[in-house]
């Protein structure tokens, strides 16, 4: 048991995360997702994380925009209480597929999300796997 990392899961994999921390005798941090009433979010961490390893379990399933925001508001307060490392890990990515232009003038989505995410991360690592394109993760590697 690594009494210095903390996994998190925030709304898209509990299930999993608890599984994980089970399997491994691993710490799960605890965080809140609110929702307010007029559409923003905000993600609390309930634990310290000062000089700790974590990592934080988020797909961007449905709704796609929301789960990814969520990812980007934590990161950015994990990295804000003074993580010693961040490891996000991404069971589905749900821009993958915008990872090209098909028509002149189209944005690139793919490359976007992951521009921000890995701007939030700073150097941070992340666990990304797509069973549709291996390009997003060429876009994450290059914004490092």
């Amino acid at each position: 048991m690594d009494n210095n990392a903390i996994v998190y899961a925030l709304s898209a994999n509990k299930k999993m995360a608890i599984d994980i921390v089970k399997q491994l005798g691993l710490k799960m941090g605890e965080s809140e997702v609110i929702h307010f009433a007029d559409g923003e979010t905000i993600v609390e961490n309930n634990t310290t994380v000062r000089g700790k390893n974590v990592y934080v379990i988020q797909s961007t399933c449905p709704p796609v925009t929301e789960r990814l925001f969520e990812l980007l508001i934590f990161i950015d307060g994990l990295r804000r209480a003074s993580a010693k490392e961040i490891n996000v890990i991404i069971p589905y990515f749900g821009y993958a597929r915008q990872d090209r232009k098909v028509r002149p003038r189209e944005p690139i989505t793919a490359r976007l999300g992951s521009g921000y995410a890995t701007k939030c991360w700073g150097k941070s690592h992340y666990r990304y796997r797509s069973t549709y394109s291996s390009n997003s993760r060429l876009f994450y590697l290059s914004h490092r």
